[in-house]
């Protein structure tokens, strides 16, 4: 062997060393991997969390089809039903888990910063949540085709509560900017 070849041994040995080659391994092996891996369908839950400071709160909610968000962003109306977007994203509401509930039945629970859309069959209905104060329902009177907005607002006075309130669609647009949508749900009687 020349001293040429020797050399050449020296540097495939120092590039393809033990420790380099499992590293390479693991590599190819975690694309291909990579490459397996599949998003969620939207009929399997999902975590939602909204951290802020030192704490976090997390739901678990179906999540939405990008046409469902666009739906619930523009306010359009779901066919036969009327459609209540609930909106929670109050400064500074940055934590808990507020649940909402339509005729006494729970709907979803809500994080900060998150929106959801529930479909509801027309007529009269009460919206709470809970925790709440004595004012933390409202009572809707729908329509098939209307959107309704309302908003999960913590109290002033009682951090740890919310209220629902009535919410202007123009505000809501707004409100729902930065939000994340949780889903859109239906309801019967």
């Amino acid at each position: 062997m020349s001293s040429m070849e020797v050399g050449s041994m020296n540097i495939a040995t120092k590039v393809f060393s033990p420790s380099r080659l499992l590293l390479l391994g693991l590599i190819a092996g975690s694309a291909i991997f990579a490459g397996c891996a599949q998003a969620p369908t939207n009929d399997e839950p999902r975590r939602y969390c909204f951290k802020a400071l030192r704490s976090s709160s997390c739901v678990t909610a179906p999540g939405s089809s990008p046409q469902e968000k666009s739906a619930v962003r523009t306010l359009s109306p779901a066919p036969g039903v009327s459609r209540l977007i609930v909106i929670r994203h109050q400064w500074p509401d940055l934590q808990g888990v507020a649940q909402l509930s339509i005729d006494g039945k729970p709907v979803q629970r809500m994080i900060p910063a998150s929106t959801i859309a529930i479909d509801l069959q027309p007529g009269s209905h009460v919206v709470t949540v809970d925790p709440t104060e004595e004012n933390g329902s409202v009572s809707l009177s729908t329509s098939p085709g209307q959107v309704l907005t309302i908003e999960l607002k913590k109290t002033s006075w009682s951090p740890r509560r919310f209220v629902v309130r009535e919410l202007d669609q123009d505000a809501a647009l707004v409100a729902m900017r930065d939000t994340t949508i949780l889903g859109v749900f239906s309801v019967d009687r």
